[in-house]
């Protein structure tokens, strides 16, 4: 029992229930046990209220824009998951549904139901071209029931539940569970109460599974040679495969109106300008069919979507990997912009970790982005070309640093005064001291041969005034 999840009508958390049971569970133990023997399901415990979720991408003024869910008590649900999981012994059986349903099932998901259809395609597209090979056509078409889980009637379910040979304790409870349903809604002039005579509530514990009953029976169709149906919850794909075209189309016209005569038989009714179909070949030339589906004549696209995945005529998924890679792209983006840079972070990235500021413009930003050298005479050069103040360098910082703290470099520059400019004055050690390298003396204790360029900057930074070439260099 998940604590965080929304009461139902009694308004009882999760939380609290689970406190209870723990403390007392012979008192639960007791009435859950009294319910299964007298078949009875306590009236309290059906009552439901809606709440409406808004589908993405429909228009808000559409009543089909919205998925209704149905809270109830929490209780109640316990309840139901005792009868579901003694349901699940029988409909899991060798004798219970049919392997072709991947939803609602325990260790079956969306992608079973996806590799099903993509490998009797790949299997169909495989091969030989030529006169005797095994290389065929694939069609897909998958269809949409109307308004499913709300209009399933309650006989259909109980029939259902007769034929997978169910307990009669089972079938006497479940069809209490139906009896005196009550459905609590807000309306603009307040609350409202009515009474329930169809249908699954979704959002239940026991509705996904006797959905699965009921509708066992449009999968377990005789249908036409080389036709395959593959159900996952109310949603069907039927699957064609065949070397000629024209076989495929009327083997699919005939299928679709075994399933659409199937489904009106229990009450349930397709959506027909919703079907889609797909012809999946490997050749060159462009083809189509046509499947008739009711009063609409639906031409198979160059791609699907089925169960979340766009499936093209060509098993390349490129269709589905388009906006998955540009969301990706987008993200990664957005990381690297903000991510540390070669030579550490810059002075934006800085201030998004600390309070110091950033850039103060747009472009100081943009020379800002590149971490300054390590070296010395490359950070002199790289300083110089950047700063707004042509007179401002680390000569400029030294004199400033020496008039603060009164001492005077040496005339070998081992001294720690560009250690006190470089922690000193702001505008430099802020912005452009690198943080790898704790005083600029390290570089003069290294024994290393100087060059002619370096001794040159070590002279000018220790002599004072700084004389900066048009260049920008020593």
């Amino acid at each position: 029992m998940k604590e965080h999840t929304a009461p139902g009508p009694d308004g009882i958390p999760n939380a609290a229930l689970r406190i209870a049971v723990a403390a007392r569970p012979d008192i639960f133990l007791r009435v859950y046990t009294a319910c299964i023997r007298s078949g009875v399901f306590p009236r309290c415990w059906k009552r439901q209220r809606l709440v409406l979720l808004p589908k993405p991408g429909k228009p808000p003024d559409e009543p089909t824009s919205f998925r209704p869910i149905c809270m109830l008590d929490a209780m109640g649900k316990m309840l139901e998951r005792i009868i579901c999981d003694r349901l699940q012994a029988f409909t899991e059986s060798p004798a219970g549904l049919s392997d072709r349903q991947f939803g609602f099932r325990r260790g079956r998901s969306t992608i079973d139901a996806i590799e099903t259809v993509v490998s009797t395609a790949r299997e169909a597209l495989k091969g030989k071209r030529w006169l005797g090979g095994t290389k065929e056509y694939c069609a897909v078409v998958t269809l949409d029931v109307k308004n499913a889980f709300n209009t399933a009637r309650w006989n259909n379910i109980l029939t259902a539940l007769e034929r997978i040979e169910t307990p009669a304790y089972l079938r006497k409870i479940i069809a209490n569970y139906f009896q005196d349903r009550v459905l609590e809604f807000d309306t603009s002039d307040g609350p409202e109460v009515g009474s329930v005579t169809a249908g699954v509530p979704q959002g239940s514990v026991l509705g996904p599974t006797l959905w699965n009953v009921m509708y066992d029976a449009i999968l377990r169709l005789n249908l036409q040679r080389g036709v395959n149906i593959v159900g996952f919850a109310d949603d069907i794909a039927l699957v064609a495969v065949d070397k000629y075209l024209w076989r495929i189309e009327n083997h699919l016209n005939a299928a679709v109106g075994q399933v659409r005569e199937a489904l009106l038989r229990l009450g349930l009714e397709t959506a027909d300008q919703k079907t889609e179909v797909l012809l999946l070949t490997s050749r060159k030339k462009m083809e189509s069919i046509t499947i008739t589906v009711g009063n609409c004549h639906i031409k198979s696209a160059p791609h699907i979507r089925y169960l979340g995945l766009h499936i093209d005529s060509r098993l390349r998924f490129d269709v589905h990997q388009q906006p998955v890679t540009s969301e990706k792209a987008r993200s990664l983006a957005g990381a690297l912009a903000i991510a540390p840079q070669r030579r550490g972070p810059t002075c934006v990235e800085r201030s998004q970790s600390t309070d110091e500021p950033a850039c103060a413009s747009s472009a100081d930003a943009c020379t800002c982005r590149t971490r300054p050298p390590t070296s010395l005479p490359a950070y002199h050069r790289w300083h110089c070309s950047r700063t707004s103040e042509p007179g401002f360098s680390i000569a400029a910082a030294t004199m400033r640093a020496e008039a603060t703290s009164g001492r005077r470099s040496s005339e070998d520059g081992r001294s720690n005064t560009i250690a006190s400019a470089t922690t000193t004055t702001p505008a430099l050690g802020a912005r452009f001291a690198p943080t790898k390298l704790k005083t600029w003396s390290t570089y003069f204790s290294t024994a290393r041969v100087l060059s002619p360029k370096e001794r040159c900057c070590r002279r000018k930074l220790a002599s004072g005034p700084n004389r900066r070439t048009s260049s920008g260099s020593c």
